[in-house]
């Protein structure tokens, strides 16, 4: 599995043409796309919003396609768009926002994909209301 960056230092793979060179690199070797959320919020693409979030698919169409994407790293962004330092936060509490899952997690290309939380866990329970936060999201 390749994962996007958030682009932090001198890391590669926060575009995702760069991501699609890569698995261009490895001359048909078996390799799927784990596509970050916070990650790919970071390094510029704005799925916070409808319209940011249909221009990110067809980002993803052009370079690597949604075959290839084979886990999502849900979790939402302590930094702001474009920021390019990889930073967590828990479900609807950061910089992408609530309305921004429950309108990834009603995107026909995303529903097939497995989901898994990448959230902090600060304090017992987080990673249970994270969940029950997707699940409510999702309906």
């Amino acid at each position: 599995m390749i994962e996007n960056t958030a682009g932090q230092g001198s890391s590669i793979g926060c575009s995702f043409e760069q991501v699609a060179d890569i698995i261009a690199g490895l001359d048909g070797l078996p390799v799927g796309v784990c596509l970050d959320t916070a990650h790919t919020f970071a390094s510029g693409y704005d799925i916070s919003n409808e319209t940011g979030l249909k221009a990110t698919i067809r980002a993803i169409h052009r370079s690597f396609g949604f075959e290839l994407i084979k886990l999502i790293h849900c979790n939402d962004s302590k930094v702001p768009l474009g920021a390019r330092v990889d930073r967590h936060q828990h479900i609807g509490l950061g910089h992408i926002g609530s309305a921004a899952f429950r309108n990834i997690t009603h995107t026909a290309r995303f529903r097939r994909i497995p989901f898994i939380l990448e959230t902090p866990i600060d304090k017992h329970g987080d990673d249970e209301r994270n969940l029950s936060r997707v699940r409510e999201l999702s309906r």
